[in-house]
C-alpha cells in the first residue's frame, strides 16, 4: 500500500514541476513581448524626436534614456528595482522638460489644460504610487 502512495504522490510532483516549467516559459515570453513593445515605442519616439528636436531642443536626453533602457534590458538583474527606478526618474525628468519646453502648462484652453495636467502631472504620480 505504501508503494502505491509513493507512486501517486510522485506523479503529482511531476505534474507540478511541468506546470511550473510552463508558467516560467510563459512569463519569459511575456517579458520578451513587453520588451519588444518598449523597443517599438522607443523607435516611434525617436521619429517624433527627430522631427521636433530642433524646436524642443531635447539634445541627448532621449539617447541617454535609450541607453539606460538597453542596459536594463540586456542586464540579467531583473530583481534589482534600483535600476528600474533610475530609468523611471530619467523618463520623468524628460517628460517634465518636454512640458516646460513646449509651454503646455501655459495653455489657456481649459480642455487641453486638463488633458496636459492629467498626462504630465497626475499619471506620473500614479505611476510612482503603483
Amino acid at each position: 500500500m505504501q508503494r502505491q502512495f509513493y507512486k501517486s504522490s510522485n506523479n503529482v510532483s511531476n505534474k507540478g514541476s511541468k506546470n511550473l516549467g510552463q508558467a516560467e516559459r510563459s512569463q519569459t515570453q511575456e517579458l520578451l513581448d513587453l520588451q519588444n513593445k518598449i523597443d517599438q515605442a522607443f523607435t516611434e519616439l525617436s521619429e517624433v524626436d527627430r522631427k521636433l528636436s530642433s524646436v524642443l531642443q531635447t539634445g541627448d536626453n532621449l539617447k541617454d534614456i535609450k541607453i539606460s533602457w538597453q542596459g536594463l534590458r540586456d542586464s540579467q538583474e531583473y530583481t534589482e528595482f534600483r535600476n528600474h527606478d533610475l530609468l523611471i526618474e530619467q523618463i520623468d525628468r524628460f517628460r517634465s522638460y518636454i512640458v516646460d519646453a513646449s509651454n503646455l502648462i501655459l495653455d489657456p484652453d481649459l480642455d487641453t489644460y486638463y488633458l496636459m495636467d492629467a498626462i504630465a502631472l497626475k499619471l506620473p504620480e500614479m505611476q510612482k504610487l503603483l
